[in-house]
This record gives structure tokens, sequence and C-alpha cells, in this order.
């Protein structure tokens, strides 16, 4: 649905989803924005992988 923040509108449109949808996901997930996302895609079972970005990632321990 998401390879490195780009949409892939096509792909939603196959699974029957919308954008809305995925934004609603991800905003879920601490992300605003589908281009804070590495890899996003659903399983056989319709669940959400999503894979941030390391630079969208919180950072702990002080960060770099």
């Amino acid at each position: 649905l998401i390879v490195d923040g780009r949409l892939d509108r096509r792909n939603l449109a196959n699974v029957n989803l919308d954008e809305q949808w995925l934004l609603d996901q991800l905003k879920q997930r601490g992300l605003s924005s589908p281009r804070q996302v590495l890899y996003a895609s659903l399983d056989t079972k319709g669940n959400l992988f999503c894979q941030p970005k390391e630079s969208a990632q919180p950072r702990g321990n002080g960060g770099r």
C-alpha cells in the first residue's frame, strides 16, 4: 500500500479500502503522513503491517 513514502492508490482500491482508512491507520500508529512510512501492506487476514522510516521512529536513550 505504501513503498518508500509513496501511496499506491490502485492497491488500496484492489482491497476495497480508501486513502482516508489508511491515513486513520497511520495516525493510530503515531504517523501523520505516508511519507513517514518505508513500507505498508496488508497480510492475508487484512491486518496492516507498517514499517516507519527510521527518521519517523521515536528515538529513545537521547536519540542520535
